[in-house]
């Protein structure tokens, strides 16, 4: 009998789609030959649990996390990814006698999970505070990405020259406020003939203003898979994005990115970037300006062309820990 893995993360407007796009990627990963997925999660979209379902049987809680600790055994291993996962949370899980797997990226509590992996370049060991038997699996060796994703940071990749921007800010409603303020400022650089925006699936468009809405050199697009998405960022030179699993997503590709933050969990993965010669760093989109803005289009400018994106990632440690569990 296959050993039963139960993946629990919460994702909608509010809080973006994260946690659970890395769960949906983790279980791409670890495949189906071997385990049985069983996703818990509170009401998700049709489009997630479309995604859901492909690997696994979806359970509803409804809010009430009883659903998922009575489904449990001591046999079973629970993934867990998002912030209100507090210390008794693991310790409820660990009582019944699971293996408890925690995704996470911003160490702010003590863990009790047998593992705890941060998929970010930036995250270091002595960021957390651990049971003397918690093993930590952090960077770019365990990343959490989508199939298309992954497939596509195997390829070679050159950018020749710099004329279509992607920008995107994710899943949350305030996506939508950022992405506005980017395009209004690519508009301005008429050597971008085309900007792909992609926005959340509850935004409305309408909000932009009329001379982003109206501009033939802007394309809004809404409701994508992951296969419309990697092909939207191949298809550009450069991506506009804050540092989340999207960021990764971009870095995978290989695009020119201008990236920074959105919210404080981002910071391990922001970090993760110094030093890559593709990759500028914006520090906060909140205080980002036409001014910074024009040194991160200069920067790219100036890089001669075309230029070979050299990245660093894989996902191969994700398998390897899934498979040292099943000889356990």
């Amino acid at each position: 009998m296959k050993r039963r893995i139960f993946l629990r993360a919460d994702g909608n407007s509010e809080i973006g789609l994260g946690h659970i796009v890395r769960l949906i990627a983790l279980a791409e990963i670890v495949g189906k030959e071997k385990f049985t997925f069983i996703f818990c999660s509170n009401d998700v979209t049709a489009s997630i649990k479309e995604g859901i379902v492909k690997f696994g049987t979806y359970i509803n809680i409804y809010q009430d996390e009883e659903v998922l600790f009575s489904n449990l055994n001591s046999d079973d291993i629970v993934v867990i990814d998002g912030y209100s996962f507090d210390e008794l949370y693991q310790k409820k899980i660990k009582s019944i006698g699971c293996t408890l797997v925690n995704i996470d990226d911003l160490h702010n509590k003590f863990y009790w999970a047998d593992i705890v992996i941060n998929h970010a370049g930036g995250a270091k060991r002595e960021m957390y505070r651990g049971a003397p038997y918690t093993k930590f699996y952090l960077g770019f060796s365990y990343c959490l990405l989508r199939e298309e994703f992954r497939l596509a940071a195997s390829r070679q990749r050159e950018i020749k020259t710099l004329s279509r921007a992607f920008i995107s800010f994710g899943g949350s409603h305030s996506s939508s406020i950022y992405a506005e303020k980017m395009t209004k400022y690519l508009l301005e650089y008429k050597f971008f003939e085309e900007i792909r925006v992609l926005l959340a699936q509850g935004d409305d468009p309408q909000t932009f203003m009329e001379s982003v809405l109206n501009n033939s050199r802007v394309k809004i697009l809404q409701n994508l898979h992951a296969g419309q998405v990697s092909e939207l960022i191949s298809g550009s030179d450069l991506a506009v994005v804050p540092s989340s699993t999207l960021s990764f997503e971009a870095y995978a590709i290989g695009v020119f990115m201008i990236t920074g933050l959105t919210a404080e969990n981002q910071r391990d993965i922001f970090n993760g970037y110094e030093g890559c010669d593709f990759v500028f760093k914006v520090n906060s989109f909140d205080t980002l300006n036409e001014s910074k803005l024009s040194e991160a289009i200069t920067y790219f400018k100036n890089l001669s062309k075309p230029y070979l994106i050299d990245r660093q990632i894989n996902s191969d440690g994700i398998k390897r820990i899934f498979n040292e569990l099943l000889r356990d």
